[in-house]
């Protein structure tokens, strides 16, 4: 599989069992993508990166919740924003 299903794939595989900087690469490169992309995958990333924030083995809730909060915001607006500001960890 390739495109940006293999892409996810891949980073949800480092997310999750990576070493320690590799896993915030791949939860900030998660965040971006959601940031940028339309439903479907902003929301499956949203719960993505929502699940994996919430294993208190990983450690990854201090770079997950900028760009939950971010998506939050995006979805309290009502949608679509032009060019999102991607959140500063």
């Amino acid at each position: 599989m390739g495109g940006i299903d293999g892409v996810l794939r891949r980073l949800r595989h480092f997310a999750s069992f990576a070493n320690m900087s590799a896993r915030h690469v791949a939860i900030h490169a998660m965040g971006r993508i959601a940031l940028h992309q339309n439903d479907p995958i902003r929301v499956t990333l949203y719960e993505d990166i929502a699940t994996l924030a919430n294993n208190e083995g990983l450690g990854l809730m201090s770079h997950a919740s900028p760009y939950l909060m971010a998506l939050d915001k995006l979805y309290l607006e009502g949608g679509e924003q032009e060019d999102p500001k991607t959140p500063k960890c």
